[in-house]
């Protein structure tokens, strides 16, 4: 058994947490896992963020793994076209769009997930409230193809 306990912060898939219990050979009681429909941080103060930092400090958390899949995206692009087609009728198209827009993701478009990744833990190394001991790291998992890229930085 570790002495060190691991964030794990990941979308909505429930197979990640088998994967890190597997391929990384991790007990349940050495893992936290924070799941959010997008688990990409977008500024210092948001509130997967602050979740984090609460985690860290009260969990002493030692290392810190942001992970996303194709298909946890897939599925997020899918709820925001719906969301988007069922208030058309309504008027409020825009807004919806706008709100949905302003509270997933405030990366640019173009940045693929890997890129997100990347982002995410740079915000988290940077942040002030965020030990020095604390390893961050990014892990992107492919699930058309079952393949793991490590995105360390």
């Amino acid at each position: 058994m570790s002495d060190k306990k691991i964030l794990i912060v990941t979308g909505m898939e429930n197979k990640v947490e088998q994967l890190f219990r597997k391929d990384f050979n991790l007990h349940p009681k050495d893992m936290l896992v924070l799941k959010r429909f997008e688990p990409t941080i977008t500024n210092t103060s948001c509130d997967l963020m602050r979740d984090i930092i609460f985690a860290v400090h009260q969990e002493e958390v030692k290392e810190i793994v942001i992970v996303d899949t194709k298909s946890n995206q897939e599925k997020l692009e899918a709820m925001k076209l719906l969301l988007a087609k069922q208030h058309e009728n309504q008027g409020f198209s825009k807004k919806i769009e706008q709100f949905i827009n302003e509270n997933t993701s405030n990366t640019d478009n173009s940045d693929t997930i890997v890129q997100r990744i990347q982002k995410s833990v740079k915000i988290i190394l940077d942040h002030p409230l965020i030990p020095s001991h604390v390893h961050v790291k990014g892990i992107y998992v492919n699930k058309d193809e079952d393949v793991k890229e490590i995105v360390e930085i």
